[in-house]
Parts: structure tokens; sequence; C-alpha cells
């Protein structure tokens, strides 16, 4: 879930003001992939979430007499603020039950991966660290933030959240690590899971009816809480902030040491004296928004950097007022370029710049958490020493954009430069990367196809092809026909492919592919693939709130692909499936991993030319694999290294016989290493291996070791090990390949040891 969270260490009610429309110009939510600059000092943490009694303590003693300073000043509207933070501290204990819920025999609200299945290690460790959040909800006293009172048109209502926040990473022996106050988080999330307090009549129209009806809300839920069922009577607003928090602190702890993909308002500033900048500023932000990769590309790393260089430029002669948004423009620029060290000057120097704002803001975390004696005393100090006890707007909206981009610019560059190799090998549209990879995974498995043959090609096709057709030939083979169609943007639409296939009863049919049709967004992104059997969806993060231990990587998505069900029904025993699923892990130097597992209903090439030789007609065939892949891949999308190793078991019925036979294979190991590599990163020769530990359970036995012995010996292979019901082998062979391309740069004919392949384009 993404939060529009925002760092505010003032209470607007007190200033008599709210924030002004943003200055700065962006999404609210940017992605980047967060690597552990520390390295990996830790793999899980153990988090423990309660509320701050600390704090709760000193916002009682604040509010004993229900008027506080505060009130004081603001009469009327100072009693709702009291009333509303009262309630606030009653519905404490409620949520302290609900906590409790969700805790562990442990005690654990939650555990986090800093290694998640998407990342590789070179050997399985397990290093854990404790984090101990604690929070304290309260009602939002801004005189704007009242609770919605009406849904948006899909339904969801806008939740404002107030919460403080501060945690601390403590290791295995107690000693502190890392401490943090985060303050208070301030934002809003949508659910629909609320129902709108009944307005008071008697408030209607004044400015402190969101606080009354905010006051009844919390107190009715309180009542009700002896129904048992917290979720539906702790308020809304105090899950949601809790949520916040949990997640606010995820952000902070995995900068420093874990991986997974975060979100944050990453904007940039007009500045007036550069008019080039504002031509500039688009194209900027379309760049971190619209990036394809986790990392910035190399065209959009130059437009960033076309923007840096003219924030250089006009920095020197900028207006004092301007110099903060120069600075902060700068660092986030060059935190996306991966430079840690500008990216840390920069900041650095906004820090400096801002260092007036920054002070104000620290005495007025000190007022908020004070008690009423304190109070007098801060406001005096902070006045003596800044020339005012308020804060301006525009100085507000300084700091909350200056603590937005804190994480990002401190930590991304550092995580982005220690893992360099592991983040080049998936810097591209995941989803479509993996969700690609387990069709054509699958369909080499159907098709007989022993080497990573690439139907959907990983990486886009040269020129602008509106259409393609091909055929892949294997030497006693019926040929593989394919086509696929292409949008008005380059990107495959369509794809179908067909060979014929003896079914079950025996006749010869065509095994065709459903057509198999990526999908896309109106920013031509890719959001998964369709068929006439269903959509393959890729899940986006939004704000919407949906627990409240919920957190979001979307990657743990994205790096999950599937192939639901691709074939069309064949022959008398219809309503056969052919499905994949596949894990994308990569590992710290780069290299690729594919786990996962796939069934179909034809025998693997192995086992189907072993049943040829042997005359059997095989029906009811089903086979499953689990399997383990590495592979390398090159910059043009090629796999310059696959070893794909497996157990795979094919079941069947003879013609004559009901009985269920089956051949087996645990393990099977294929792999392929280019020896050499044309310029376009197609191979021109390559080493195969073939291993295979299989176990056969057959009405003749035989003739299937009688075909082992002479598949071995064509491939000039050492004598395989055989004994009744076993046999064993593994052989090397040299494969020869050649290419052939078009004037676009797209290969059209292909030979890869006893493949052959022709594609023929229309552009």
């Amino acid at each position: 879930m993404i939060k529009k969270s925002i760092l505010a260490l003032l209470l607007l009610a007190c200033c008599g003001f709210g924030v002004s429309a943003q200055r700065l110009k962006g999404p609210e939510a940017v992605s980047y992939f967060q690597a552990p600059s520390n390295g990996i000092e830790f793999t899980k943490a153990d988090v423990y979430l309660s509320n701050d009694d600390v704090l709760e303590a000193a916002k009682k003693e604040e509010t004993k007499s229900k008027i506080s300073g505060l009130g004081s000043k603001l009469g009327g509207l100072g009693n709702m603020v009291a009333g509303a933070a009262n309630s606030a501290i009653d519905a404490t204990a409620n949520l302290n039950k609900m906590l409790d819920a969700y805790k562990d025999d442990k005690g654990r609200f939650g555990v986090w991966s800093f290694v998640p299945p998407y990342v590789q290690l070179p050997e399985e460790v397990e290093k854990r660290v404790n984090v101990e959040i604690f929070v304290f909800n309260e009602d939002d006293p801004s005189p704007s933030a009242s609770m919605p009172t009406t849904p948006d048109k899909d339904g969801y209502y806008d939740i404002p959240y107030y919460v403080n926040c501060r945690y601390k990473v403590v290791d295995q022996r107690g000693n502190v690590l890392l401490e943090e106050n985060l303050g208070v988080l301030q934002g809003s999330s949508k659910t629909k899971d609320y129902t709108p307090a009944a307005p008071a009549s008697s408030l209607k129209g004044s400015i402190g009816a969101g606080f009354a009806a905010t006051k009844k809300d919390a107190a009715s839920q309180a009542d009700a809480l002896a129904s048992g069922d917290l979720e539906d009577e702790v308020p809304i607003q105090y899950q949601i902030g809790t949520n916040a928090a949990y997640n606010a602190v995820r952000t902070a702890v995995f900068a420093r040491y874990g991986f997974g993909q975060f979100f944050a308002p990453i904007k940039l500033a007009v500045i007036k004296e550069s008019k080039e900048s504002k031509k500039m500023i688009a194209p900027t932000l379309a760049a971190f928004e619209g990036k394809k990769g986790l990392l910035l590309t190399k065209p959009e790393k130059e437009q960033v950097a076309a923007f840096a260089r003219e924030m250089e430029q006009v920095l020197p002669a900028v207006s004092s007022k301007e110099k903060w948004a120069v600075l902060h423009n700068l660092s986030v620029c060059y935190a996306w370029l991966e430079d840690a060290a500008k990216a840390s000057d920069y900041y650095q120097q906004y820090t400096d710049e801002i260092q007036s704002t920054i002070g104000k803001m620290e005495y007025w975390n000190k007022f908020l958490n004070a008690g009423m004696k304190e109070r007098m005393a801060i406001q005096k100090e902070m006045k003596e020493k800044f020339g005012s006890s308020s804060l301006g707007t525009a100085e507000l909206k300084q700091y909350q954009e200056y603590n937005n981009i804190r994480y990002f610019v401190n930590y991304y560059p550092a995580g982005a430069n220690r893992y360099q190799p592991m983040l080049t090998a998936i810097n591209r549209d995941l989803k479509r990367f993996v969700d690609f990879y387990a069709v054509n995974d699958l369909l080499c498995q159907m098709f007989e196809i022993d080497f990573p043959y690439q139907f959907f090609p990983l990486n886009d096709f040269a020129g602008s092809p509106k259409d393609m057709r091909a055929t892949v030939v294997k030497e006693g083979m019926a040929p593989i026909e394919y086509r696929v169609k292409f949008n008005s943007k380059r990107e495959i639409k369509e794809l179908a492919a067909d060979q014929v296939a003896v079914a079950d009863d025996g006749s010869k049919v065509k095994l065709e592919t459903r057509d198999i049709m990526p999908q896309y967004d109106a920013d031509n992104k890719y959001t998964g693939i369709s068929t006439d059997a269903g959509f393959w969806a890729q899940v986006v993060a939004d704000n919407t709130y949906t627990g409240l231990n919920a957190i979001n990587d979307p990657l743990l998505k994205k790096t999950y692909g599937i192939a639901n069900n691709i074939t069309k029904n064949v022959g008398l025993f219809g309503g056969k499936a052919s499905d994949e699923k596949v894990q994308l892990k990569v590992d710290l130097d780069g290299n690729l991993y594919f786990t996962g597992s796939s069934s179909y209903y034809r025998a693997n090439s192995f086992f189907k030319e072993m049943l040829n030789s042997m005359g059997v007609e095989a029906k009811r065939v089903d086979t499953r694999s689990e399997f383990f892949t590495k592979a390398n891949i090159n910059e043009d999308g090629v796999m310059t290294s696959w070893n794909w190793q497996g157990d795979v078991v094919t079941n069947f019925g003879g013609v004559l016989s009901g009985r269920v036979q089956r051949l087996s294979a645990k393990p099977m190991v294929r792999s392929i290493d280019f020896e050499g590599a044309d310029d376009k990163g197609n191979p021109t020769k390559i080493d195969f291996n073939f291993k295979l530990d299989g176990t056969m359970e057959l009405e003749e036995k035989a003739k299937g070791m009688a075909f082992v012995n002479k598949y071995i010996a064509d491939l000039n292979g050492p004598l395989p090990t055989i004994s009744k019901d076993t046999y064993e082998f593994d052989v090397n062979t040299t494969w020869a390949c050649a290419f052939e391309y078009d004037d676009q740069g797209n290969w059209v004919k292909m030979k890869i040891g006893p493949y052959t392949a022709e594609r023929t384009f229309k552009y």
C-alpha cells in the first residue's frame, strides 16, 4: 500500500493556517528499488509494535483539565481539540487489544525478510535482528482534517491519519544499533471499511463539527468493543495510522538493511530564474515515474543529467528564496544518477540552507510532546532564537519536501552502487520478463525443444514490425509454426503456435496454443497476459488500506511469473491444461535463477523419443516437473548460459493396456554455454550437456534400455549405467550455430545444433 505520508511536526490548529498549494511538481508516489546500503548484515527482522506509553502519559497529563494552553488560546475550538485528544487516548486501549490479536506466540507483530524470495544468496544463512516500533495515534487536530462524509466514485473513503512514531533496532544481545524518532506521520489512505458518523445538527457548518463527529465516532466504537469484533470497533483512522507508521519504519530500516521496492513523493521544483528548466521538468519527471526498470536506463539518465546540469548552472545566480529548491532538485537528480557523493553533498547543502526551518520544527516537536509547564518556556526560547514562535506555510511545505526525499537521496544510490551487477541484471520490466520466460519455457517443453528458444523475445524486436511468421524444425520432428502480431507501438499484441501431434485416440491433430495476448495500459506499460481462458494480471500498488500489518513490495508479485492454461483442448479427452509457475531470483553477481513447476499433457522430449522407438502409442499422457534453472543473459536479451535441472515424471497408458506406466528422471539436467557470439549477441557455437538419472516403469523395459544405448551411441557419449529399472548417463556435445539477419537487425534464419528456424517479418 502506498501512503501519502508527510512528516509534519507542526500542530496546524495552533497557528491557525493550512498548507498552501504545492510549488513542487510530480506524483505523490514514485517507486524506487532499495538495496541495503549497509550490506547484508541481517536476513530477517522480528518486529514488535506497541503503543507509546511514554508519549501517552505525557498526553494524559496535558489534557487533564480538558482545556490546555492551546485550548485557552482558541476558545471553543480548543475545547474540541482537547476533547478529541481525550477520545484518542481512550481508544488507545482498544487498539492495544487489536494489536495483541495480530501478535504470534512470540509476541511478534510481524517478521520482515531483508532478503526476499527474488534474491538468491550464495548460501543459506539466517541472522536476525529485532525492530521495536512505538506508535501513538491521535485525531488530526488541524481544522481541515475532518473525517469524510461521502465516498469517491469507486466507493472509497479517504481517511486522514495522524500518528506519532519512533523505533529502534536491537541486536540479539540487546545492543541498540539504531534509534530514530519519526515524529508525527500525517496523511490519508483509502478504504471502504468505514461508516460516516451522523452529522451533529447543532454543530452543522461550524469549525468544530469535524472534531465532534470524530469524538462521537471514537466513543461509540469504544462502547461497542464488548461485541468482540476488534477490527470493526477500533477507529479506522487509528488502524490506518498504525499501518502507516509500520510501513514508515520499514522504509527507514530497509534503507540500511534490506532489499525491496518502496515509494516516495519524489518531486521537482520549478525555478523562476531558469526558463529552460520549465521545459525540461516534465520529461525529467516522466523519466522518474515511467522508468522501464528498477534503475534508470541510459536514455532516462541522459534526461536527468541534462536537467541537473541546468540546475548547476543556475545555482550561483539564484535568489536566496529559490536556492533551497535548486538544491532539492540537484539532490534528487544525482540520487537517480546513482552518484552517492554528489547527492549527499547537495542534500547537506540543502540541510544547511533551511537550517532555520529545521530548527523551528525541532522546537515544535518539543512543544507538542511537552507538558503544560514546559510549553511556555519552549515557545519563549524558540522566539528568542528564531524571532518567532510560529511557522509559516512556506516553511512547513519546505520541510515536508525536504523530508520526503530523505531516505531516497541518502540510501538509494549507496545501495545501487553496492549491488550494481545484481541490479543491472534485473533492470527491466520484470513482470513481462518473467511471464514471457514462463511461456517460452513451457512451450519449449511441450514442443520438445531442449534449449531456451524465445517465442516471446526477452528484449524487443528491432525496427517496427507489424507481423511475423516463423517455423521451427528439429531433425525427425514435425515443424512448429507460430505467428506474432504487433500493435502500433512495436509491442507484441498476440502470439499463437501449433504443431501436428498424436492425440489420446491415436489420431493426428494439431497441438495449438490459445491466442496469447500481452496486455498494456494507456501508457503502454505491460500489465499481464490474456487468453480466452482468463487474464493473468499484474497487481499494482495503490493508496488503499488493506490491513493493520500489511506491507507492499510489488516485486514479490512482479518476479513471480505464470503461464496459465495456454493450449487448446486436444483429442477425445478435453479439458487438459498446460501450466507453468516461475519465481525469478537474482544473486549478488547478477546471475538469474528460475525456480518453479510445470504440467502439460505431452511426454517430455527425451521420453517421447524413447516411446516412439519402442512403438508405444501413449495415451492419457501427463508430464509434471519441478525445476531450478540458472542463467546468464547478455544485453541483447540472449541467454548465454542456461542450466535447467529438474525432476520430471511422465505418466501414460498404453493402447492395449489400461495400466498406468511411468518414465521419470530425478534429476534431468540440460545446459548450454556459448563458446562464441556474433555482434547481435547470438551464438556461433554452443556446448550442450544432457544428464539424466532415469527410472522406467514400463511393460517393455528391454526396448527402453535398448533405446538409451542407441541414443548415447549416436551422441558418441560414454556408455550409460543400466540396471533392471534404472539408467544413468551424462553426455556432452558441441552444436554449430549460424544466424542470418534482415536490414532491420532481426534474425530471419537460425541454426542451433539439430534445430533450424526461419522468420518472415512485415514492417
